[in-house]
């Protein structure tokens, strides 16, 4: 091998990535124009509800 190429090699290609919202009338804290990134990075949680309820956490996980 001289380094070079296989024959059958393609070259990596980016192509767009063009995502629409699964219902546009729901309302998100993420605007139309937020990367992808951001929205990965925040775990695509739009809310997050915190209740905590030791009986039900106790109640499930005894044996």
């Amino acid at each position: 091998m001289d380094g070079s190429p296989p024959a059958h090699f393609i070259p990596p290609m980016v192509l767009p990535l063009m995502l629409d919202p699964l219902d546009n009338s729901i309302p998100s804290r993420f605007s139309p124009n937020t990367s992808i990134d951001t929205i990965i990075s925040e775990m695509l949680v739009e809310q997050l509800n915190r209740t905590i309820t030791y009986e039900n956490y106790f109640a499930s996980c005894t044996p």
